[in-house]
């Protein structure tokens, strides 16, 4: 099945209830992507930033439940924090992250709004996979389907499935942030984002837009499903 390719070109990108998508089909295109202001591009086009197509990768891994140093260097030495992954990783780096729930529980300053929150943070333009089982050596091998990874934004745990009122305050903003320095080079592939509420300060566009995932950038989004996220505006 070949995936969609979708290029995030415009200030943000807000996936909530009334947008949950599991993009994994060309057959996904219309009136979608025009109400929510994505340009499509074919999927073809994704071969040129395909592991194999690069002589060299700096590979970082991810994996909640590691037990190593914690220095992102291997499966064994993952970082258990995927914030510590994107602080230290840089320009055109692969992050591979293992199934499991990740939580954005530290501050990070944005410096694009002012700002500090706590979110995944993409900054730059690095290639972010998920959907590892924690022992792969190759991106082909990865099943993303039967290894979920999860990015929530719900810090305690205790929110209700299709109740975006009750126990929601708590929960962050955006889950995903991603700069306005991050092009086309960068990938966000193979995860699920859930537990966003943008329902902050009315005065401030990035407080009530993108629950899910707020973007400045222009990221790739492939493999990707959007659930339980809300947007105020």
């Amino acid at each position: 099945m070949k995936n969609i390719l979708l290029i995030l070109n415009v200030l943000f990108f807000a996936l909530n209830l009334q947008s949950q998508v599991n993009i994994v089909s060309d057959s996904f295109i219309p009136d979608l992507l025009q109400r929510d202001c994505i340009r499509y591009v074919p999927s073809s086009d994704t071969k040129k930033n395909t592991p194999s197509h690069r002589q060299l990768i700096d590979r970082i891994y991810v994996k909640y439940n590691s037990i190593g140093n914690n220095d992102g260097s291997s499966w064994e030495d993952a970082y258990t924090n995927l914030q510590d992954a994107l602080k230290n990783s840089t320009t055109d780096d692969e992050i591979w992250v293992a199934m499991g729930t990740y939580l954005p529980q530290n501050e990070v300053e944005i410096p694009s709004i002012s700002n500090i929150r706590k979110t995944f943070l993409i900054a730059q333009d690095v290639k972010l996979y998920g959907g590892f089982a924690g022992t792969e050596t190759s991106l082909e091998e990865r099943e993303v389907e039967n290894n979920p990874t999860i990015l929530s934004g719900d810090f305690s745990g205790d929110d209700i499935a299709d109740d975006f009122e009750t126990n929601r305050l708590d929960n962050a903003i955006n889950v995903v942030f991603v700069e306005n320095t991050v092009t086309t080079e960068s990938i966000f592939d193979g995860f699920l984002v859930q537990g966003g509420h943008a329902a902050g300060d009315t005065l401030v566009l990035t407080d009530l837009r993108g629950g899910g995932i707020f973007s400045w950038g222009a990221i790739q989004i492939n493999n990707c499903t959007f659930r339980q996220n809300y947007a105020e505006a």
